[in-house]
């Protein structure tokens, strides 16, 4: 959460139990164990007007709640140190509901990533710490489109998909400080793809097609991206610190999102 205070320049700053998420190689360096708790309310608004058109049609009003929680463990002063974070990376909802001009490609669409990470760091210098974790991730799916088929009423079909998954992944980083004047930063974050088995499809349609659109299981591949980041910090007075983030992720891999319907 400090580190999102100051636009998520922390990775180099910050050598505690959240080094977990941030780098792993300056976990070693913290001098105390300690467990930190941190969630953000994160409220996605959006508006649509069709070409041509007055009306204007916008999300509903949602919190979505990404949260964190980092524990450290080991001797102080050593030249190692163990930790385990559970922590959000990934993840978000809409609803823009059944009545704009989109319902046919979505409705609602709510994404989750929960990532648990047991990381160990050493410290192989005063100045110079490595280490890496071990990502599990459980990630969830759950959306609805409507179905331009329409019933005696004229309302629209619909199809209401929802899963859950796992994925593997990993988070390395190294740790540099000269003294305490300076500390950079790498770390890498790789790509984890969740795989869905057996996710849950039901669909509303007219009777007169019903048979046509059975209630049925379906999987996909939700592909999580991969990120490098490099931070920086120094002082610059006896109480004022700057500090920089750059990182790089890899949005590409998530081209598309295919279901494979049984």
């Amino acid at each position: 959460i400090r580190a999102l205070g100051m636009s998520g320049a922390g990775s180099a700053l910050f050598v505690d139990e959240t080094s977990i998420f941030y780098n792993p190689g300056a976990l070693a360096k913290s001098k105390n164990n300690a467990i930190s708790l941190g969630a953000s309310a994160v409220m996605y608004r959006s508006a649509f007007k069709e070409t041509g058109s007055n009306e204007q049609h916008n999300t509903k009003f949602q919190v979505t709640p990404p949260f964190s929680i980092f524990a450290s463990f080991g001797p102080n002063d050593s030249w190692w140190k163990a930790g385990i974070g559970v922590y959000t990376p990934f993840g978000g909802a809409v609803d823009w509901g059944t009545e704009w001009p989109g319902r046919f490609e979505l409705n609602h669409l709510a994404m989750r990533a929960i990532y648990i990470q047991p990381t160990v760091s050493f410290k192989l210098t005063e100045n110079f710490g490595i280490g890496g974790g071990f990502v599990y991730n459980r990630g969830s799916v759950d959306l609805s489109r409507s179905i331009p088929l329409f019933d005696q009423n004229g309302n629209a079909g619909r199809a209401e998909l929802n899963g859950v998954g796992t994925g593997m992944g990993y988070n390395i980083g190294v740790h540099y400080n000269l003294e305490e004047d300076f500390a950079i930063s790498l770390s890498y974050r790789s790509k984890v793809i969740t795989k869905l088995e057996d996710g849950n499809a039901e669909f509303t349609v007219p009777s007169a097609v019903a048979s046509s659109f059975p209630n049925t299981k379906f999987s996909a591949e939700l592909p999580l991206p991969a990120s490098f980041n490099l931070g920086i910090s120094f002082p610059v007075g006896e109480k004022f610190d700057l500090a920089a983030d750059a990182t790089m992720i890899g949005y590409s891999i998530y081209k598309k999102l295919v279901f494979d319907y049984e």
